[in-house]
């Protein structure tokens, strides 16, 4: 009887399924790290290209053939890339705040118009942005103030009726003085020549 029970176990034994090794195990880790270093590499690749940080490059230089209709070569393409970068950081850099230089008491000029005699009162500030340029314009007043009136001295009544003609009159005192500035500094300086005021007699 006690055999047939042993051989009635081992029998039992025999036909429940044996466990499975775990061979697989480390294959499944493996993958899983796999698969999550993946993912990890594809969200920063795709965070940087959302940021701006690749595909700049590749834009800057279609923006580049395009504004060559396409005809640079190989070589010059670096080159004209680093001057827009350069260009494009100048452009974004901001602009010093506006100095304003009075030019001294208004200018007063008679000149002939038929058989009258007409005055001009003319008060000019100058623009720049740099204050030894201000500095600069203070010190060679003098020469300014002489130059500009004689050029007043030279215009006729027409020149001054309309806003062409004032425009031009600004545009011309803005070149002798940067004419001044240049030769005396090296740099012309000014940016700008304004009327603040303009009478006519």
């Amino acid at each position: 009887m006690a055999r047939k029970d042993e051989e009635i176990n081992e029998d039992e034994e025999n036909e429940r399924p044996k466990p499975k090794k775990k061979s697989g195990g480390a294959l499944k880790i493996i993958v899983i790290v796999f698969s999550v270093i993946l993912l990890i590499g594809v969200s920063v690749g795709a965070t940087l290209m959302l940021a701006g940080v690749f595909g700049q490059h590749d834009s800057e230089e279609v923006a580049a053939a395009e504004d060559d209709g396409g005809d640079a070569s190989a070589e010059d393409a670096p080159k004209e890339k680093s001057k827009k970068s350069k260009d494009k950081k100048s452009s974004k850099e901001p602009k010093a705040p506006p100095i304003y230089v009075e030019l001294g008491d208004p200018f007063v000029v008679n000149f002939v118009e038929g058989v009258q005699i007409r005055y001009l009162q003319v008060k000019i500030e100058a623009m720049t942005r740099d204050p030894v340029v201000s500095e600069a314009i203070k010190v060679h007043l003098p020469q300014i103030r002489n130059n500009l009136v004689m050029m007043f001295s030279n215009l006729d009544y027409a020149s001054l009726t309309s806003a062409e003609g004032k425009q031009s009159i600004r545009d011309k005192a803005l070149v002798e003085i940067q004419s001044i500035l240049k030769t005396e500094t090296g740099n012309t300086g000014a940016e700008a020549v304004y009327f603040t005021s303009f009478v006519m007699q």
